[in-house]
């Protein structure tokens, strides 16, 4: 599931695999809680709705607020920290 905010259409992404589905929006904690693993841009409120959910997370900064931040918990825990 890929969410692509109100800027983007999902319909713009077409064709796309039968596996995935693209929405503007979705409720983080009701997906978040039937998911094996995020992956997301280290924002604040997709961090920790996968913490709160116990799911593993990969972290792919795209801006330079989540760049920082996610460079700065890297040098504290380490690639790779729980």
């Amino acid at each position: 599931m890929l969410t692509v905010g109100r800027k983007l259409d999902p319909a713009d992404l077409r064709p796309l695999p039968r596996n995935a589905h693209v929405v503007r929006w979705w409720p983080q904690a009701a997906v978040l809680a039937h998911a094996a693993a995020m992956l997301g841009h280290g924002g604040f409120g997709t961090t920790m709705g996968a913490l709160a959910a116990g799911v593993p997370q990969v972290v792919v900064p795209s801006s330079a607020p989540t760049r920082s931040s996610t460079a700065g918990t890297w040098r504290r825990w380490g690639p790779g920290s729980p």
